[in-house]
């Protein structure tokens, strides 16, 4: 097999461990030898062991003077696994091709070193696919700033409510999908108003169960204390301007509520400033759940990445639209699609 194919391997098998292994990035290993496949695994389960020790298991005796094929720069330091680098060089590994360099400061570029210095041949490709694969982890550890992807479903006409009552927009697969995208963020945020609209629990239903840091963007603190977003098993945080009063906050921190404080601007909560303050705290990527006010302003305060609308069949007439200003809606640029069962998947990327 080429060395592309190998590679696109690894990358097919690292798809595998999405959901399971974040914040942890999604790695896949190929081990070849004189042409034919003696080794392959990827990162199963956050904590579990990485992908080039599974491979090099699956590989045994063969791995010696063989090729390894793998997603990301191999670790090489101790966590909850050992240096995988020191795995690869006890094994006899000859040559090791790299889809990208790990950016993680505990790594970057070290474990190349390391391969190198014992006499291994180490070469990185810059895999775009491989950007993709883990664009969330990549970004945090480049910039200290979360991912951040904005989701939204819509009727064929734009818009993402309508009538009266809770209408659902979506198909069963693409509800489905989102409930696998929590699993995927470390947070997951929306505005006041959905809450109190819609009264959404905002927990992954789809297993690995991977619940997301609940962030509920609330100026005035005005949730109210009986909202579902603030019970359930995961994790809630409110982000307030100073202006909130004070006894709202303390109810809702007698209820196990966190709640930040956040720098005010135009009279709302600074999106920027939030999502500095997480990325502060830890949290790699967040999923932007919200409403046209919320889609808007974040795609005005430029803190998106990535945008995914799913296009339902459905239409809707009157209604909101995803944002309330539709001259941001010039700033997208589509980038792929796909169709789910009835619903159109369209991603894309906001101009700079």
């Amino acid at each position: 097999m080429r060395e592309k194919e190998l590679m696109q391997l690894a990358l097919n098998l690292a798809e595998g461990g999405r959901g399971f292994v974040e914040p942890n990035p999604k790695v896949g290993c190929v081990i070849e030898k004189k042409g034919i496949v003696v080794g392959k695994g990827f990162h199963k389960r956050f904590g579990g062991a990485h992908a080039e020790a599974i491979a090099l298991e699956d590989a045994g005796k063969r791995a010696e003077g063989a090729t390894m094929h793998v997603t990301l720069e191999p670790c090489c330091h101790y966590g909850k696994q050992g240096p995988c680098t020191e795995k690869i060089i006890e094994a006899g590994i000859k040559r090791v091709v790299v889809a990208l360099r790990d950016p993680n400061p505990l790594v970057n570029g070290r474990g190349l070193k390391q391969l190198r210095k014992a006499g291994i041949k180490v070469k990185v490709v810059n895999s775009a696919e491989a950007e993709e694969l883990n664009e969330g982890f990549l970004k945090f550890h480049r910039t200290g700033t979360p991912f951040v992807l904005l989701k939204s479903a819509i009727t064929f006409d734009g818009k993402i409510a309508w009538g009266k009552g809770r209408k659902i927009i979506s198909g069963k697969e693409s509800i489905k999908l989102l409930h696998l995208l929590r699993n995927e963020f470390d947070a997951v945020l929306v505005g006041v108003n959905t809450v109190v609209k819609d009264d959404p629990l905002l927990t992954a239903r789809t297993a690995p169960f991977r619940n997301p840091l609940r962030v509920v963007v609330d100026s005035k603190a005005r949730v109210p204390l009986k909202a579902r977003v603030l019970g359930g098993n995961a994790k809630t945080v409110i982000a307030c301007t100073a202006s909130a009063p004070s006894k709202r906050i303390e109810a809702l921190v007698r209820k196990g509520v966190g709640v930040i404080t956040v720098r005010e601007r135009n009279g709302q909560v600074d999106l920027r400033d939030l999502v500095a303050q997480l990325g502060k705290a830890g949290i790699q990527s967040i999923l932007v759940e919200g409403g046209s006010e919320i889609n808007s302003s974040a795609l005005r305060e430029r803190i998106v990445d990535k945008v995914m609308l799913f296009v339902s069949p459905k239409i809707a007439g009157k209604g909101t639209g995803v944002v309330n200003d539709e001259k941001l809606l010039d700033l997208l640029s589509v980038e792929k699609a796909s169709l789910l069962l009835k619903d159109l998947l369209i991603e894309a990327r906001p101009r700079l």
